[in-house]
């Protein structure tokens, strides 16, 4: 209770915050073959915006194909839902600062 008290009294800083991105991850390949497939299979369905980010993962080079950026959380759950549905297995979000 004590320590409650003591918090109540101390005052709030507020700390400016960087803005931030957030896409959905749909796929990551070691092979760029394969997530450029994976880009033209969603351009095809319907998704006008899905690119790769190719970058080093250890030794090796990870080819992951995301769409975005999006406006909020919603959006995300919508376009999490259509990958679903159309066959996407694990779409995950990621936040780019």
């Amino acid at each position: 209770m004590q320590f409650l008290a003591q918090l109540e009294q101390q005052p709030i800083r507020q700390v400016a915050v960087k803005p931030t991105s957030i896409f959905v991850q749909a796929g990551a390949f070691s092979e760029r073959g394969n997530a450029e497939r994976l880009v033209a299979q969603l351009r095809a369905g319907g998704f006008d915006n899905p690119f790769i980010v190719s970058d080093q993962a250890g030794r090796r080079v990870l080819h992951r194909v995301r769409l975005g950026p999006l406006r909020d959380s919603d959006e995300f759950d919508r376009v999490k839902g259509r990958l679903l549905a159309a066959g996407v297995t694990n779409p995950q979000l990621v936040v780019d600062r």
